[in-house]
């Protein structure tokens, strides 16, 4: 809330005035204070103790003062600010709460012990949906998973799932020609068919049939979950099922 209303603020300073108002380097060093005797009567000294030893009160502040300046009502924006920042407060308590009630607290020791530092750990750790996946780990582990293990091999799917993302969105579309398919190449022939010679019998005429997909670039996923022999692999998008030597 602070950060938006002081963003709007600025923007509509510098569309009338030409400039965003700032503090003097004295009125910076009394701003803290200031606020902190504002806020004091709508916090309870816990939440308002955890809010000045932050990193960012001083701006925050800061920010309170030149509200006020700029013509802000604070007699009824402080009472909101003060609402919201109870709510967040009780939000991540009650969520902390719910962690340790459900006995998750272990499990985000061991993801911490088995993955790296990382993209892949910390979406894991993102709440809300961490307790459910945490109390999922402890069913596992109560039915005999190694769920360490179970976590460095999803590491390891996190981290191909990340690079394929990446890569995908590094290449650039390549549009085809207008007016010019794609080339496709000739199907290849049926290995199932019957041997040619004198005494042969013809095999019987295939139906038509659109030529075979190119081969797709499979990914580290890919491989890993299906194996290596998807690598280059070409179906045909209208493959007859019922000739299941030839399909197989």
């Amino acid at each position: 809330m602070m950060t938006i209303s002081d963003a709007v603020r600025r923007a509509a300073q510098k569309l009338r005035h030409g400039e965003e108002a700032e503090l003097d380097p004295g009125e910076e060093k009394l701003a803290p204070g200031w606020a902190a005797d504002a806020l004091r009567p709508l916090l309870d000294d816990r939440v308002l103790a955890d809010l000045m030893s932050g990193p960012d009160w001083p701006a925050m502040a800061g920010q309170m003062v030149l509200l006020q300046r700029a013509g802000v009502d604070l007699n009824l924006f402080l009472p909101q600010l003060g609402q919201a920042a109870k709510t967040v407060y009780q939000a991540v308590a009650a969520n902390q709460a719910r962690i340790s009630e459900a006995g998750t607290d272990r499990w985000a020791d061991l993801l911490t012990k088995a993955m790296p530092e990382g993209l892949v750990r910390d979406a894991i750790l993102s709440p809300p949906a961490w307790p459910d996946m945490a109390a999922k780990m402890a069913h596992l582990d109560q039915q005999g998973v190694d769920v360490a293990g179970f976590l460095t091999a999803a590491h390891g799917q996190g981290v191909g799932v990340d690079q394929a993302v990446a890569a995908l969105l590094a290449q650039p579309a390549a549009a085809p020609a207008a007016g010019v398919p794609a080339a496709r190449p000739a199907p290849a022939a049926n290995p199932y068919a019957a041997p040619a010679g004198p005494e042969a019998t013809p095999a019987p005429a295939a139906p038509d049939r659109a030529p075979a997909a190119e081969p797709v670039a499979v990914s580290a996923d890919a491989r890993a979950m299906w194996g290596p022999l998807t690598e280059g692999l070409t179906v045909s998008d209208d493959l007859d099922l019922s000739e299941r030597p030839a399909a197989l």
